[in-house]
């Protein structure tokens, strides 16, 4: 997108491409995941900032917009998840859980022992190679707790899996 700003007939000055990126950001921010150097940050804070204006080249922006087959899927997943029939957004639903699991204490980021159930170990795991939040969503976090991917043919498994996240997350 930067090499199509800067071209003719927009013309942009690589020194405004930063703003225009800002405004964007917080225009979508309901809808955007922020990558700094392949890492989900669930938030963009003044540090994150500072650095993206510095080297705009170790951050990518992804969009979601969940329509079709499963949005109604996704209105499951807020309900269950945060007891709201109010439209989220993939941002809005992994954002909270993404910053709960890395507030955890190191012991609880690390350890291996079975003060931790293995459920619990593997959506940890799932969190930390996660490559998108839509993905995580959909495929990573399904699958650590022993469910199939989570489709329009088989919303029927979506409540155990709701539970069963719940109750890893506890």
């Amino acid at each position: 997108l930067t090499p199509l700003l800067l071209a003719p007939p927009y013309g942009l000055k690589q020194g405004v491409l930063p703003i225009l990126y800002i405004a964007t950001t917080l225009v979508y921010q309901h809808e955007i995941a922020i990558y700094e150097e392949r890492t989900y940050k669930p938030r963009f804070t003044v540090e994150m900032l500072e650095r993206f204006v510095k080297r705009p080249e170790e951050f990518t922006f992804q969009r979601f917009r969940i329509d079709g087959i499963r949005a109604s899927i996704f209105a499951e997943y807020s309900k269950a998840l945060f007891g709201s029939t109010a439209q989220k957004t993939v941002v809005e639903l992994i954002r909270p859980l993404a910053q709960f699991i890395g507030e955890l204490p190191e012991y609880t980021q690390r350890t291996r022992s079975s003060d931790i159930s293995e459920a619990a170990k593997a959506v940890r795991n799932a969190f930390n190679i996660a490559k998108s939040p839509e993905h995580l969503l959909f495929e990573d976090l399904p699958s650590a707790l022993g469910f199939s991917k989570i489709n329009q043919e088989d919303a029927t498994e979506l409540t155990g899996f709701a539970k069963a996240l719940q109750d890893a997350l506890r």
